[in-house]
This record gives structure tokens, sequence and C-alpha cells, in this order.
């Protein structure tokens, strides 16, 4: 029986991971189209476009017990090795509205069933070229089962605005609220770098 149990937490962790894998595909690939849409119609307007690139790395020296999954110019994912935790970041399209940001999340989870407490606003930064860029990282404790069954108990959200108009959005998952805390390192090891 307990081989069976086994067998099934460890299916469980694995379709959150592949479940983290394909939402982040999927953000990247929306962010791309809605820019290679934006791009079109101003070009058919005469505008003169530039297209912004990024780069996100993460510095593995910088962070035990993480390492990188999927990334591209616009996203990045890290998990945690013992599949507790994983973060993501992702460059969206718009001007940040942050509060209306959370309030969709908060809103979102509420709504499906779920219970959202402890919105601790811890301080973090993320490394850039011209140096730390401090936001506000704002983590919860979701306790309850939902619509979409048992979610991650720890998550965290933060968001830094760009030059570009764009905006970074920052995401954090963990099994338990109590592990949240083990992401702040991994998050900030992360180096973004924005090309015009």
């Amino acid at each position: 029986m307990k081989q069976i149990q086994d067998l099934i937490k460890l299916n469980y962790q694995s379709a959150l991971l592949l479940l983290a894998i394909i939402v982040t595909l999927v953000a990247a690939s929306m962010f791309a189209v809605a820019r290679r849409n934006h791009i079109k119609a101003a070009a058919s307007s005469g505008q003169v476009v530039a297209i912004s690139k990024s780069q996100l790395s993460f510095d593995a020296n910088g962070v035990v017990g993480w390492h990188k999954g999927p990334s591209n110019e616009t996203s990045l994912v890290l998990f945690k090795d013992d599949s507790s935790c994983f973060v993501s970041i992702a460059r969206k399209s718009g001007i940040l509205d942050e509060a209306a940001e959370l309030q969709k999340t908060k809103a979102s989870l509420t709504g499906d069933g779920y219970v959202v407490s402890s919105d601790n606003a811890q301080t973090s930064a993320l490394q850039t070229a011209t140096g730390k860029r401090e936001y506000a990282l704002h983590q919860f404790a979701v306790t309850g089962t939902g619509s979409a069954g048992k979610l991650y108990g720890g998550q965290e959200f933060g968001y830094v605005s760009l030059s570009s108009g764009d905006y970074l959005a920052i995401e954090g998952y963990c099994n338990t609220a109590d592990q949240i805390a083990a992401s702040t390192l991994a998050l900030q090891s992360i180096q973004f770098t924005e090309n015009n």
C-alpha cells in the first residue's frame, strides 16, 4: 500500500511539474503572438516599429538546490531539485497595473473556492545590467480544495515595469506556504537584460 501511495505522490508531482512547463510555454507563445500582432498593426499604419528583445539567465552558482527549466527570450522557469517549488519570470505586453493584477489573482483563487491568506509583501530584487531592481513580492498561503483540486499551498507574485512599456511577471509556487521563503534566493539569481 505504501508503494502505491508513493507512486501516486510521484505521479502527482510529475503532473504538476509538467503543468508548470506547459503554462510557461503557453504564456510565452501568447506574448509572442500579441507582440507579432502589435508589430503588424503598427507596420500597416506606417509606424516605425522597434522590437525589444530581452534575455533572462540563471546563475546556478548563486543558489544551491535549484535548476533551470524551459526558457526563451521572454520567459524562464527554475525548479527546486526536490520538486517542492518552482518559480517563473515572463515578459508581458502592456502597461503594468500591479494592484489590478494582484486583485485578479486573488479573485480567481477565491472564486474557485480556495482560501487565500497571509498577503506578506517582501522586498526582492532582480539583477539587471544597470544594477538591482527592487520590487514587492506578494506571498500567499492558499488552503482548501477548490474547483481545480488541491493547489500549491505557498504562492507568490511580483511585477517589474520595464522602460519599453512592458513588464515582467514573477511567480513562485511551493507545496506548502512555509516553503515559499526558499524561492527568494532563486529569484534573486535571475539576471534580466533588455536589448533594444
